[in-house]
Parts: C-alpha cells; structure tokens; sequence
C-alpha cells in the first residue's frame, strides 16, 4: 500500500471539525466528564486533575468555508443527540475547540481544578498552543509517544496523525504502556484500510468503537472511510452510556465495534 507523504507537514487546522473530531470529542466528552466526577469525589484536598494530550495542535481553529468540518460539524442532527453532547458542535461555525481545550473547559464548568500536559512537536502549532494556554497547561515540544508516558495523568488522549507506520505502532506501545501503569487512556485512528486498525486492536487485545462514512473498495485507498477510538479497560464501561450508534447517526456514518481477533494476544 503507497503511504502518505512523510515530508508534507500534518496541520490540525485543515482538520478541524472534521467528522473525525464529531467522534473523538463526543467520546472524549463523555468519558472525561465521568472521570472528573469521580476525580472529584475521590480527591478531597483539592488536587488538580491532570490531563494529557500525545499531539495537542493549538486548541483553537478558524474554520473556513469548504473546509472538512462542513461534513462534520456542520452535519451534526443535534436532535438526535443528548442536550451535552449536542452543544459541543452547536458552534456558530467560525471557530472550533480542540481536545484540550474542550477539557479545560469541561473541567471549568465543573468547578474542578485542573493541570495539563501537552505535546506538540511542530513549531507553528506550539506557539498558538503557549498562546492559548492557561499557566497550569505547559505546553512541550518534544516527543509526545515519550513524554506522555511518564506524566500519571489521570486521562490521556493519544492522538497522532498517523503519516507513517511508526505512529501506528507508537501509538500501541504507548496504550500498552499506560496500560500496565493502570492510567486511563482514548486511542483515537483514522481507518482509510482495516488492516492496521486491527492489528492495533490484535495487538493491545481491546476493542474498539468505530464510526464508518464510506465502504471499503476492493484496493488499498488512504481516502478516509471513518475513525475509531480505543479505551483503555477501566473506561470502556463509560461508552456503553454514551449511545455511540446515536452519535455516529448524527453525522450519517454508521457504527461498528472491532474486536481483537481470536487468536490475538490478551
């Protein structure tokens, strides 16, 4: 299968609000806000909740028309969804949060204090990361596969661009790693093949939950056919609540569960 170009630059914003997002945030959402419950009620000395982002981009967006959140965000049925969830893309289509921004505001609304820790290895999006960010979000340019490895956060959001086959399987070494330290971690990919979804899902033996918006051919294409998300285990639960085939609607894609495969390591 031809890969993507490793040399052409990945940009958040030409992403933003893009159907990807729709699936990320509903799901980064829902679990984040139940972790921060919890947090809340677990914590009684005012301990901040920390969270953690592999590639952060700079958390705000202008959205332009005939950008790709038009098939996005700017599809959302709200009707169709929960009142919370359906005002995460009730935007007035001129700019758009990303993942850590979305949190920082969440965790606002719930009068929980909070810390972040965020990776951004391309200059350009770092700087308006520092720019958007509050003292308590440090902003970091090295490697994000490494860096969130060691920060204990108390949910991590893996969310790399996926140019190459190394970002496949640094994103699965991480998981595995967070895994073994019992933090609570979303995988979040992109499928334009099924085949390295699956060997991601083989190889950390989770299942994932997948919203599909084009039917496979029958030859390898890197147009994008949908996305998943992959939680780790102490979080799964979490989905069950969130009516992922009533979110995925919203959008017109439709959702699947992946599961490891048989004979998959567990």
């Amino acid at each position: 299968m031809k890969g993507l170009d490793d040399k052409v630059a990945y940009r958040h914003a030409t992403k933003a609000g893009n159907r990807g997002d729709v699936w990320k945030h509903a799901i980064l959402f829902g679990v984040a806000r139940r972790l921060i419950d919890q947090h809340q009620h677990r914590v009684q000395d005012g301990s901040p909740f920390l969270y953690a982002e592999s590639h952060a981009g700079p958390g705000r967006y202008c959205l332009t028309k005939g950008g790709k959140w038009e098939k996005g965000i700017g599809s959302v049925c709200g009707a169709s969804l929960t009142p919370d969830i359906a005002k995460l893309f009730s935007t007035d289509h001129e700019e758009y949060r990303g993942s850590w921004v979305m949190v920082r505001d969440l965790l606002q609304q719930m009068g929980c204090p909070g810390r972040m820790k965020l990776w951004e290895t391309d200059p350009e999006a770092a700087s308006a990361a520092r720019s958007n960010a509050s003292p308590q979000e440090k902003v970091c340019t090295s490697d994000g596969f490494v860096g969130v490895a060691s920060a204990n956060a108390d949910l991590t959001l893996i969310d790399p661009p996926y140019r190459a086959d190394d970002d496949w399987r640094a994103a699965g070494l991480l998981a595995q790693t967070l895994h073994s330290q019992g933090r609570s971690f979303l995988l979040w990919y992109h499928i334009a093949w099924p085949s390295k979804p699956q060997a991601l899902v083989d190889f950390l033996g989770l299942p994932s939950h997948e919203a599909l918006w084009a039917p496979f051919g029958e030859m390898p294409s890197q147009n994008s056919k949908g996305c998943g998300i992959i939680a780790s285990g102490d979080v799964e639960h979490f989905l069950a609540d969130l009516n992922l085939p009533q979110i995925a609607q919203s959008f017109h894609a439709k959702y699947v569960q992946r599961y490891p495969a048989p004979q998959a390591r567990t």
